[in-house]
């Protein structure tokens, strides 16, 4: 209550007012009273109002930076997936460049592979080659009867042509082909042995053949004993 209203009614009690008087009176306090009340819960919305405007404002003045943050982290996000999609991508092209590598190198050992084997059968062909023209230089001498030796010319000749045709870039086992076709002479036959054994073993590389005994002059069949 109000120092007024406490005053008031002080001198309403001295001035000896009647029961109906004081009761409207206190009814006015009354109303007095909640008038103040509600005074103050307006000046207290008022307040809280003014808070919120107030938080609104800085809100909104704040709201700029935390877009551009925002952007900035939006930013930084796309940088990075981009950076990661490329690495997939290199790391899948690392993948492929090793498969291919793989299967090319697959594909060159089983080329070398397949290479050697012809070089070991060329060389085991050319081997033999060389052992029969060899064979064929120890027999074809003078002396041995005319039988045997026109058979063993022919037989060698025939060999030789068979080389030339084995070996058609070789221009020095053609050579010896013709030669061989031309002669009766087995000396010359001999010599042109020899050079066609010479010649298949500095091709192809092959080791000296062992030295074999010459077989007798006098065999039957014509071809040169092993």
């Amino acid at each position: 209550m109000r120092r007024r209203d406490a005053l008031l009614l002080a001198f309403l009690a001295v001035a000896g007012c009647g029961p109906d008087r004081a009761a409207q009176l206190e009814q006015e306090i009354a109303e007095l009273q909640q008038e103040r009340v509600e005074r103050k819960a307006v000046e207290q919305a008022r307040s809280e109002a003014d808070a919120a405007e107030a938080a609104v404002r800085a809100a909104a003045a704040a709201l700029p930076a935390l877009r551009e943050e925002r952007a900035g982290v939006e930013r930084e996000q796309a940088a990075t997936r981009a950076a990661l999609a490329a690495e997939q991508a290199r790391a899948e092209q690392a993948r492929r460049e090793a498969a291919d590598t793989r299967q090319r190198t697959q594909t060159v050992l089983a080329e070398a592979a397949d290479l050697e084997k012809q070089v070991v059968e060329a060389k085991l062909r050319a081997s033999t080659a060389r052992d029969q023209a060899a064979a064929f230089a120890r027999e074809l001498r003078p002396g041995g009867e005319a039988w045997a030796t026109e058979r063993r010319l022919r037989s060698f000749s025939e060999f030789l042509a068979r080389l030339a045709k084995e070996y058609p870039d070789d221009p020095v086992l053609a050579q010896l082909a013709r030669r061989s076709a031309q002669s009766t002479d087995p000396q010359t036959a001999s010599d042109l042995a020899a050079r066609a054994r010479d010649r298949i073993g500095a091709v192809y590389g092959l080791p000296a053949p062992a030295v074999a005994t010459p077989g007798p002059a006098a065999a039957t069949d014509g071809a040169p004993s092993p």
